[in-house]
């Protein structure tokens, strides 16, 4: 297999020089400037993702790596931590749901053949430790903790926050059949192209272009046979844009099955996050409720649930602080920063969960990386936000 690995920068070349130590302890420091703990919650072993997303919660350090799973163990997670992994099995994979393993824990190093290193960009790194600053909150005498900032039924409460909610989508509006947006997509965002060269090939479906009708996309110019983009639309979240399977440019405005019924809120704080001492702070607070899938979601017809909720969120009041706020704003009016699958730390399925665009539910950090000071964190979801088509 080959398997993603996160850890912090300057432990790659130890790893290249002498493969993992299982024991090794992590460099990264927490905000005390104490050594961060190695928990290994599902077992003893070295840790692994299909999904470079999740690995980067263990450190900006990110290691390609072949990987020989063995005789390998199957484990979904139930609330409780399970044992380590027994003489019987070389590995064991940790599963959000039947069908894709999300963890891989891998018991000996001799197992393990790092691969390659991968080099994200210097803007959203930061290896600097940034001494946590002193922040008082109003009507309180608590050292940075988390504020208790309720939604409130008072009047003057309500006129603080500010409300979003999601958009009604086009096709309800217009009363479209889902063939005939599909059509008007196609139409917007491919144009046909002459005959193509017997050498080049649909990625999609493996086939010379030369078999059938081709088109190529308006933005990135990438070339499909126009039946295999129809496809590809037609089992999409949203039918009113395209992604090129080649470069991910998304052409057209990309939605998401986030449900409709959720509210966003946020307004501005005198307190402070820690690595911006010099500007105020604004919390964000999403509301969700429990209903029913409805088509685009995993099983239609199916109840979800919405654990967890409200769930808030921080950003410096500063400029660029108030970009990213815009922006997830825009997002969650597209229904993109929410989803309904399978919630891997409650080991649950027909959750409403996170949608890839990570958010500081902290205030001050505690070593879990969902907290301040994190000075590349802005530009982070910059990033994650531009691949859904949100800038």
């Amino acid at each position: 297999l080959l398997l993603f690995h996160g850890t912090a920068v300057s432990s790659l070349d130890s790893i290249l020089a002498t493969n993992f130590i299982v024991d090794a302890l992590p460099q990264q420091q927490n905000t005390h400037n104490e050594q961060r703990k190695k928990t290994m919650m599902f077992g003893r072993g070295v840790y692994f993702s299909e999904l470079p997303a999740i690995s980067l919660m263990y450190g900006n350090g990110l290691l390609l790596c072949k990987v020989m799973p063995g005789k390998c163990e199957t484990f979904k997670p139930q609330g409780v931590p399970p044992p380590d992994i027994s003489e019987e099995y070389d590995s064991r994979e940790v599963k959000a749901n039947d069908s894709q393993g999300v963890i891989h824990i891998v018991k000996r190093p001799a197992q393990i053949l790092p691969y390659c290193v991968i080099q994200l960009k210097k803007q959203s790194l930061t290896s600097q430790y940034i001494k946590p600053s002193h922040c008082v909150l109003p009507n309180t005498s608590v050292h940075c903790p988390t504020p208790n900032l309720p939604i409130s039924n008072k009047a003057h409460d309500k006129a603080s926050w500010s409300v979003v909610k999601v958009d009604q989508p086009k096709e309800s509006i217009d009363n479209k059949t889902p063939l005939k947006t599909i059509e008007e997509t196609m139409h917007n965002f491919t144009n046909p192209t002459t005959r193509s060269d017997d050498d080049q090939t649909c990625t999609i479906c493996c086939d010379p272009l030369s078999s059938a009708g081709a088109v190529s996309l308006s933005s990135c110019g990438h070339k499909f046979h126009s039946s295999c983009i129809h496809a590809v639309i037609s089992h999409q979240t949203g039918q009113q844009h395209i992604q090129c399977p080649n470069c991910q440019t998304i052409h057209g405005i990309k939605t998401g099955n986030q449900p409709t019924e959720g509210k966003m809120y946020f307004r501005k704080h005198t307190g402070q996050v820690p690595g911006y001492p010099d500007c105020g702070m604004i919390v964000i607070k999403y509301t969700m409720e429990d209903g029913v899938q409805e088509d685009g979601h995993p099983n239609p017809g199916k109840p979800f649930h919405a654990k967890g909720f409200p769930r808030t969120a921080f950003l410096p009041d500063n400029q660029k602080g108030n970009h990213v706020l815009q922006l997830l704003v825009k997002a969650f009016r597209r229904r993109l920063v929410f989803t309904v699958g399978s919630s891997l730390s409650r080991g649950e399925d027909d959750c409403v969960t996170w949608n890839g665009i990570h958010h500081k539910t902290q205030i001050q950090d505690n070593g879990n990386g969902h907290g301040f000071p994190d000075m590349g964190y802005l530009d982070r979801v910059q990033g994650e936000l531009k691949q859904k088509g949100v800038e």
